[in-house]
């Protein structure tokens, strides 16, 4: 609870499962999402009111059914929606969350007719041209690449907490020993072996802990 209280009220808005147009287009303009739309600064009105009017009408159209500037739509769409408005004032986080929710969105039945609605030929064509690119794998590979490096960690752990000479030949990591004590424990606890074959762990482990130094 206070982790979450520690964050922004932007930040926390980003977290939800649920935003409406009124509180995204606040964030938008880097404003609280909890503001009045009579309390937002002249200077700032004209396009909140502008920018809410549009998620609006952008949920409207995806959902097909009558909805208002305060209703709360699912996060995922209102982020999509979002898109048509980031620019370089926008928040990181709002940045951040809005590449999550096209990332998500990518490869799903249908995701055309849903960015087409949500984020017009703009979102569409972005969406295309990022995956030619390849732009939108980086998410996934990072990810990867970031369990690969913790498996490695938890090895050397497992080595340093242990105190077994057995885990250690030549001065390094001996993968088969610990395989081996793993293959033990799986048979006593009653846990499938699928995916921790020998050879797999083996590829895998040494994958792991070339990874704590080639992505640092």
């Amino acid at each position: 609870m206070k982790g979450i209280l520690r964050k922004s009220p932007i930040e926390r808005l980003c977290v939800s499962v649920s935003i409406t147009p009124h509180e995204m287009a606040l964030a938008l303009a880097g404003l609280s999402p909890s503001m009045r739309i009579s309390d937002v600064p002249s200077e700032n009105f004209e396009y909140v009111e502008f920018v809410r009017t549009s998620i609006a009408r952008a949920i409207k159209v995806h959902r097909g059914v009558k909805t208002s500037k305060d209703e709360a739509w699912h996060a995922l769409d209102v982020l999509l929606a979002s898109y048509s408005f980031i620019d370089q004032d926008t928040p990181d986080i709002i940045v951040q969350k809005v590449s999550e929710a096209i990332d998500d969105l990518r490869g799903t039945k249908g995701w055309e007719d849903k960015a087409r609605s949500l984020g017009g030929l703009q979102l569409v064509n972005y969406i295309k041209d990022t995956n030619r690119s390849g732009r939108g794998q980086h998410r996934k590979q990072d990810e990867e690449n970031g369990t690969m490096k913790m498996m490695g960690v938890l090895i050397h752990l497992l080595i340093k907490k242990s105190g077994s000479s057995s885990y250690i030949q030549a001065g390094k990591p001996n993968c088969t020993a610990i395989h081996r004590d793993i293959e033990e424990l799986i048979k006593a606890e009653g846990i499938s072996p699928k995916g921790i074959a020998k050879a797999t762990f083996l590829a895998k482990a040494s994958q792991a802990l070339s990874a704590i130094h080639d992505h640092e």
